[in-house]
C-alpha cells in the first residue's frame, strides 16, 4: 500500500505542504520579535508538533486494518482494553 502511493502519498504531500506553508510564517514571527516571539513561538511550536504527530498516528491507525489503537472501549475494558483477563 505504501509503495503504490494512494492514501500514504496524499497524506505525505499534504503534511509537507502544511509544514511548507506554516514553517516560514512561524519562523518569521519567532525570529523578528525577540522575547514575545519565543514566548509565543515555543508553546505554539510544541502544540503544532503534537498535532502533527497525533494526526500521523491517527492516519496510520486508520490505514491499518489490524490496529485497535483508536477504537472505542467500554467501561469494563479497563485502562488497557484487556477486558477480564
Amino acid at each position: 500500500m505504501a509503495l503504490a502511493g494512494g492514501a500514504y502519498l496524499r497524506y505525505a504531500v499534504g503534511f509537507v505542504a502544511a509544514v511548507a506553508v506554516v514553517s516560514p510564517l512561524v519562523t518569521a514571527v519567532v525570529v523578528s520579535v525577540p522575547v514575545v516571539g519565543l514566548v509565543v513561538g515555543l508553546p505554539a511550536g510544541a502544540v503544532l508538533g503534537l498535532a502533527g504527530n497525533l494526526a500521523t498516528m491517527r492516519f496510520v491507525a486508520d490505514a491499518d486494518a489490524e490496529t485497535t489503537a483508536f477504537e472505542e472501549r467500554s467501561a469494563d475494558d479497563g485502562p488497557t482494553g484487556a477486558g477480564d483477563e
